[in-house]
């Protein structure tokens, strides 16, 4: 299945859970929910980034799991045509269990954001090296995992 393909055939759900695995996947619970959360965020206060889970997901070069060329973005392919081809088994099942029932979580506004409104966040040594041009002057709300989070008007 091509890339293509796979985007055409996610929906909310889906889109968030590869989202979410590509984005947080290494993260501790507290930087998956707060990726999360900004999918939540951009959804519940469109604006470029789409109307819908799915499109704010897969928006061009808004989460780079889907967008840059890296063994990432092969790998958040491979999860996401599993998800909707294959049913899981052993350690992939819970894991995939696990993303699913925080997306639906979230989706379900359950819980406190715990980014205050974040709409973008980035990793925090790219954050604290200072070489991404539109964090310059900006305050960050939070840091959850290892990601730090912004809020733009």
């Amino acid at each position: 299945m091509t890339s293509e393909d796979i985007r055409s055939r996610l929906s909310d759900r889906t889109a968030a859970c590869g989202t979410l695995y590509g984005e947080a996947r290494g993260e501790p619970l507290a930087g998956q929910l707060g990726v999360l959360w900004v999918i939540r965020n951009r959804v519940m206060h469109p604006a470029w980034w789409g109307t819908s889970w799915r499109s704010v997901c897969l928006t061009p070069w808004q989460f780079s799991c889907w967008w840059e060329r890296s063994p990432n973005t092969d790998e958040t392919y491979a999860f996401a045509e599993r998800l909707l081809t294959e049913p899981p088994q052993g350690a992939e099942e819970s894991h995939r269990t696990e993303l699913l029932a925080l997306v639906d979580q979230v989706r379900g506004g359950v819980g406190v954001d715990p980014t205050g409104g974040a709409n973008h966040y980035v990793t925090t040594a790219l954050w604290l090296s200072g070489t991404v041009k539109m964090l310059q002057g900006q305050t960050p709300l939070c840091t959850l995992g290892h990601q730090t989070f912004f809020k733009f008007a």
